[in-house]
């Protein structure tokens, strides 16, 4: 691969990494990426872009990612980094249905208008610092924390019958916009010995969201009728964890350990609010009962 021998050679500079697509329907595509390596700093800046028109109507794909990323050594033990990281995107109906002549007569016989009329689009900042640090040889400690501000967009219609009517009389259009801006601090830390290695840690996560919906229904008579919903709420959650794996045996491994996951959505949200936290026990088992056949045996619970 292009990067296969990167680490066994790096060494101060600069170096350039590009590659490219291009094909029928419009297809073009290219990713760019600088990087250098200076004693105890490196950085990178890279783009990617990739455009096409689809292969059938409203197919059409657009994605742009833009992307700068620095790593400092400040000392043997300590490393620290950040990241700025943009992307956009914006595409049509990209869903492979083939129900195209469907017999199901809930199906609208205009649906593949009404695909064509299926767009979303998605713009998103996110900001990231960490950092690690190597209390001892068996010893780290891991930081992160990251802020992202997320706007999407959705648009897409519904052909539905009314009474005794011919199918598809009314067509109702969805257009959404939703907003999330995310604020995310975690941390872990790690301790490992020859029979013994411990995993534990912790984060906090909060996300404001604004959504704004119009519903708008155009009937076969001409009529036309818009709704309007809104709704802004606040959503939380922590977690934390403690993993333990054990050799019993040079081919025998035990793991146990517990999660605390708490949710909440105390502000806002029109749907009934939730506040909820329990811990969640994990137990596993790996035995390698020859040189060819192993077993794993896991048992958890997990909260979604």
């Amino acid at each position: 691969g292009l990067n296969e021998f990167t680490t066994i050679a790096e060494r101060n500079k600069p170096q350039i990494l590009a590659s490219g697509v291009v094909g029928s329907n419009s297809t073009l595509g290219n990713e760019t990426v600088v990087s250098a390596v200076y004693d105890r700093a490196s950085f990178s800046l890279g783009q990617f872009h990739y455009d096409t028109k689809g292969f059938r109507q409203n197919n059409d794909q657009t994605h742009n990612v833009y992307n700068a990323f620095m790593q400092y050594a400040v000392t043997p033990k300590l490393n620290v980094q950040a990241e700025l990281r943009t992307r956009g995107m914006e595409h049509g109906n990209l869903l492979f249905d083939f129900d195209k002549d469907s017999p199901d007569p809930r199906v609208a016989r205009n649906q593949l208008n009404l695909n064509n009329q299926y767009r979303r689009d998605m713009d998103e900042d996110v900001a990231r610092m960490g950092a690690r640090y190597a209390i001892s040889p068996k010893q780290d400690l891991i930081a992160s924390a990251a802020f992202s501000d997320k706007k999407e967009g959705v648009r897409e219609g519904e052909a539905i019958n009314i009474g005794d009517g011919d199918i598809g009389n009314r067509v109702i259009t969805f257009n959404s916009r939703e907003r999330n801006r995310m604020h995310q601090v975690e941390s872990q830390y790690q301790y490992r010995d020859q029979r013994f290695n411990l995993v534990a840690g912790g984060g906090f996560y909060q996300t404001d969201a604004n959504v704004n919906t119009i519903i708008r229904q155009d009937v076969t008579d001409g009529s036309l009728e818009i709704f309007r919903f809104y709704d802004d709420n606040q959503r939380e959650k922590i977690n934390g964890y403690l993993y333990t794996n054990y050799n019993l045996r040079s081919n025998l491994n035990i793991t146990v350990g517990s999660s605390y996951d708490s949710h909440q959505n105390p502000v806002g949200s029109q749907a009934r609010p939730i506040d909820y936290g329990r811990f969640n026990p994990k137990l596993g088992l790996q035995w390698n009962i020859v040189s060819n056949v192993r077993f794993r045996l896991a048992w958890f619970e997990t909260t979604k």
